[in-house]
């Protein structure tokens, strides 16, 4: 996203303004799903997070403003989230493995950036055409629930109808592949953001 364009969103968002919401929404919601999905397994868990997160986003930031980086703030949430999530799977986490070595977090009473290097893997045409090889060594069935649902950007119940499956095989299918594909989340990311 652009950084005009989203200053403009987020002081709109400071207004209480739900239509711009409604967009950073839909910007964000399904690259932080595909980040969670680094850390657990369950995808109703990664939307859980996701949607957990930007309500909280909505309830703090429609009545004030954001400084700081809006994308460091969203991943580093996602990443302290999966970390509840974890625990309450009673699952044994070091806390310093989830620690991104860059220093994203707050600092000085603001969410610092991602790494400089974060996403620009889809820069990287030899990344890509991995990617790309890698989606193509999934299952068919899985294989087109990625490509509808992550790079074609329908919905869930859009792609069951296409394919005669449930929504639950949907959203299975696409955990499945997000597992298989998990050295090249970050690429996906990008994908999604450039989108």
């Amino acid at each position: 996203m652009i950084p005009k364009q989203e200053d403009d969103l987020l002081k709109a968002v400071s207004k209480g303004d739900e239509e711009a919401f409604h967009r950073l929404f839909d910007i964000w919601y399904k690259p932080m799903c595909v980040y969670a999905m680094n850390y657990i397994d369950s995808f109703d868990d990664a939307e859980d997070i996701a949607q957990n997160i930007l309500a909280r986003f909505w309830i703090k930031y429609s009545k004030e403003n954001f400084t700081g980086s809006l994308k460091g703030y969203l991943f580093a949430a996602v990443q302290y989230d999966c970390i509840r999530v974890l625990r309450r799977q009673k699952r044994r986490v070091n806390e310093e493995q989830w620690r991104p070595e860059s220093g994203i977090g707050k600092q000085g009473g603001q969410w610092t950036e991602l790494p400089e290097d974060f996403g620009e893997e889809m820069y990287d045409e030899e990344a890509y055409r991995r990617l790309m090889e890698e989606i193509d060594k999934l299952p068919d069935q899985a294989r087109r629930i990625f490509i509808a649902v992550v790079l074609e950007d329908k919905k869930y119940k859009e792609v069951a109808a296409m394919l005669g499956i449930s929504v639950n095989t949907v959203k299975t299918q696409l955990s499945r592949s997000l597992r298989r594909l998990r050295g090249s989340i970050g690429l996906i990311i990008s994908i999604l953001l450039a989108s």
